[in-house]
This record gives structure tokens, sequence and C-alpha cells, in this order.
């Protein structure tokens, strides 16, 4: 009968564990922003990121020109593009294209066109 007791006694230690954990858990989904929440906040810093400016900025780095363009500058190295759809670079590229919509029609445009 004392090893029932012993028996009875870790099963109730172990259910008192597992509820404290549930109990854990509750709480902090309780402490989470709820999904309606996050999707609205998603929205409001798109409408944000639409209203700033688009910004870029590529670096040359390697100090070699392009013989066979003129001299023209690669840009190797993307140090900032906030806008990637709108600014598009390749590595070592001497342009970087630039795609903009204007009502509804799409225009693009050279950033740093090759002499």
């Amino acid at each position: 009968m004392a090893s029932n007791v012993l028996g009875i006694t870790i099963l109730l230690c172990t259910f008192a564990d597992v509820n404290d954990a549930l109990l854990d858990i509750c709480r902090e989904l309780e402490n989470r922003a709820a999904h309606d929440h996050v999707l609205m906040l998603a929205s409001d810093m798109s409408a944000i990121q639409s209203q700033l400016p688009s910004v870029g900025r590529w670096i040359w780095r390697s100090g070699i020109t392009i013989k066979s363009q003129s001299g023209a500058v690669p840009w190797n190295v993307q140090t900032l593009n906030n806008a990637p759809h709108c600014f598009l670079w390749e590595v070592d590229a001497p342009e970087i294209i630039t795609t903009v919509s204007l009502q509804g029609k799409e225009e693009e445009g050279h950033l740093f066109p090759p002499l």
C-alpha cells in the first residue's frame, strides 16, 4: 500500500507541474497581440512606407572602370535600397534601372546611364 501512496503522490505532483505549465502558457498567450491587431499594424506600416521617398545607395568600391563602356563606373555594392521593386541593381553594372508606375503605365529609366 505504501508504494501505491507514493505512486499517487508522484502522479499528483506531475499533474500540478503540468497545470502550472499550462497556466504559464495561458498567461503568455494573453500577453500576445491579437491577430487582427497585428494585421492592422501591418496595414498601417504599409501606408506609412508608401508615403516615404524611395531611396537607394550604391558604392563603387573596386576603383576600376569598365573600359569597354567608355570608362563607366561599375556599382559594386548596394548599401541601401528601400524599394527593390523600383531600383533594379546588378553587381558591377554601370547603371541602376528604375521602374515607376504612373497612371497604370510602367516607366523605365536609368539612374546612371552608360556614357
